[in-house]
């Protein structure tokens, strides 16, 4: 014998419909909780992570990214642009005011870089690599970033590359190497 359920509207479920919705229903909330999951991750993650838009405002950034950069909190990344926040990282100071420069880059140099390789991403629709320069503090330093299209614009992460950074890389197994970060290279 059939079950039948009648729903609002006066319209009716057989049993094996409903039992498909309960498991759509349980699928879904899986999903969200494993969603919600990998956002928690990415936050607390020691990589600085973002996503973008296609005009080059970001949408999202993590807590790392935030401390990193010198900013409280995300709201004060979120709506702005790669030449926004050079400006705002950056002060009152020029590049001259900042340590471990090249010859010839400007803070809005790096800016442009930043967003020529997102603009590079979203064209060729192809994860990339790439060195690009960022600032903390007083310093110009060196980033691995690595971007893919998302949503019609660009998530990427960055870890840093240079010696003064406080990262230590080791290696798993018993006889594996522990080395200072960059020693093996990047």
């Amino acid at each position: 014998m059939m079950m039948t359920l009648t729903v609002l509207g006066g319209a009716s479920v057989s049993g094996a419909d409903a039992a498909e919705d309960g498991k759509r229903a349980r699928r879904r909330a899986n999903a969200q909780a494993r969603i919600e999951w990998l956002g928690r991750a990415v936050n607390r993650a020691s990589v600085m992570f973002w996503i973008k838009n296609s005009t080059g405002h970001y949408v999202a950034v993590n807590d790392y990214y935030v401390s990193t950069n010198g900013f409280k909190n995300a709201w004060e990344v979120v709506g702005f642009t790669d030449a926004d926040l050079m400006q705002r990282s950056a002060g009152n100071r020029t590049i001259v005011d900042l340590k471990n420069t090249t010859p010839g880059e400007t803070l809005e140099s790096i800016a442009q870089a930043w967003r020529e390789n997102d603009l590079l991403v979203q064209r060729t629709k192809t994860p990339t690599r790439f060195i690009e320069r960022s600032i903390e503090g007083d310093r110009v330093y060196s980033v691995i970033s690595i971007k893919s299209p998302f949503a019609g614009g660009t998530v990427g992460l960055a870890i840093p590359v240079d010696p003064d950074d406080h990262f230590t890389v080791t290696f798993a197994g018993a006889d594996a190497p522990t080395a200072e970060k960059n020693s093996t290279g990047p």
